[in-house]
């Protein structure tokens, strides 16, 4: 349950995917002319108004740590567009299977029978999740039971779904290449309240947060961090992240110098 909830933007973009198949279990080549065919072909090439590298898998080094969860805490407004915050936001760091950690904060608001959901995640240290919503939001569909297209938010790729059963909109921003922004909305019979309310947020302040963090892992200043404990995953699905290749530096191993000739030995 912890998994799930922590990279649920991740399992509502692959919902109604299925057609692509997983990493343990790849879907058999589809016929040519098929529907599955066309899914393929769609996903291999960039939607209508992208620039090919907008879709380029994700690839970041691992380097530094994600912003700590309690600065992404004020991200989260009490109101917004007449949703108001009916708790205040949960905010927790999770640790992934390739040794990294995700934080992420979350705050659920009502606004008379509809319910709103924002999610922030700091993906760092899983660049596979990115990939996902970028493989995702090229495979576009459009029927009666499930609508998903990629979409822009402000400046940011975004894909929109919508699904019918069970009638929320659910939209997933990536922001700067690094952080995911969930907007789950319903009951709604399309995705454009959720696009409506997730162009709404200000998204600025993780694009700074972004930069600050690049700053901090280049000079080697390590961002403050939580006193709240880390919460462990259950071994990953298959649709989780990939190991990452550990970037930290071997430490050296060469032997000392030897004391110069008439050097005075120490007592």
């Amino acid at each position: 349950m912890r998994t799930r909830a922590l990279v649920s933007c991740c399992f509502a973009i692959l919902a109604g995917c299925q057609e692509a198949g997983t990493a343990s279990q790849p879907a058999p080549a589809p016929a040519p002319g098929s529907a599955a065919s066309e899914v393929t072909s769609a996903a291999a090439k960039p939607a209508a108004g992208f620039a090919r590298d907008a879709f380029k898998a994700s690839a970041t080094p691992v380097q530094g740590e994600p912003v700590d969860q309690e600065r992404l805490v004020p991200l989260l407004p009490d109101q917004l567009d007449g949703y108001v915050a009916d708790a205040p936001a949960a905010a927790r760091r999770v640790n992934v299977p390739n040794g990294g950690a995700l934080t992420t904060v979350k705050r659920t608001y009502k606004k008379g029978g509809s319910s709103l959901e924002l999610e922030i995640i700091d993906s760092l240290h899983s660049p596979n999740i990115r990939s996902i919503v970028k493989l995702s939001a090229q495979i576009e569909t459009n029927t009666p039971s499930v609508v998903r297209k990629p979409e822009k938010v402000g400046a940011h790729l975004a894909i929109a779904q919508w699904h019918q059963a069970s009638n929320m909109a659910r939209i997933g921003v990536l922001v700067d290449d690094r952080f995911i922004v969930n907007v789950n909305v319903g009951p709604t019979g399309t995705p454009d309240l959720g696009l409506e309310l997730a162009r709404k947020l200000d998204l600025a302040p993780l694009v700074t947060l972004s930069a600050e963090a690049a700053a901090e892992a280049k000079t080697g200043t390590a961002p403050a961090a939580s006193t709240a404990p880390a919460t462990s995953t259950a071994p990953a699905t298959a649709t989780a992240t990939a190991p990452a290749t550990s970037t930290a530096p071997a430490t050296s191993t060469a032997p000392a110098a030897a004391p110069s000739p008439g050097a005075t030995k120490p007592q």
